[in-house]
């Protein structure tokens, strides 16, 4: 069976949790909670156990793995709807949202801005 390493933080871990139950009986996934150096080391220590065919993750942190591991890398993208989902929480606590992105603002942002009436620094 194919041995599958997923790597994520909070919500995106939650979803792979969930996930992997459901391909159980057609690969091993082992799903880890930790990201860049500290994911590196401990895909290489699955590896040295077993031979890891694929490594799941998504942002900067899957960027990450890719330059230091030897196994594929596969990214989740994060979609519009799952920002957009995102923005409208925040909306809830503050008129003022602070967004951090690894490539900077996108165009569509600033019309989402104005259409929504808050601010996106």
């Amino acid at each position: 069976m194919p041995h599958i390493v997923a790597v994520g933080f909070r919500r995106i871990n939650k979803m792979l949790q969930e996930l992997a139950p459901v391909v159980a009986d057609r690969a091993v996934v082992d799903v880890l909670d930790v990201g860049f150096e500290e994911a590196v080391a401990r895909v290489k220590a699955l590896q040295a156990r077993q031979p890891v065919d694929v490594v799941v993750a998504a942002g900067s942190n899957g960027g990450y793995l890719r330059q230091h591991l030897d196994v594929p890398v596969v990214l989740v993208k994060v979609g519009g709807f799952d920002l957009m989902q995102a923005l409208a929480q925040a909306r809830q606590v503050s008129d003022r949202i602070g967004l951090v992105t690894y490539v900077g603002m996108a165009p569509d942002l600033q019309r989402f801005e104005q259409l929504f009436d808050f601010a996106i620094a």
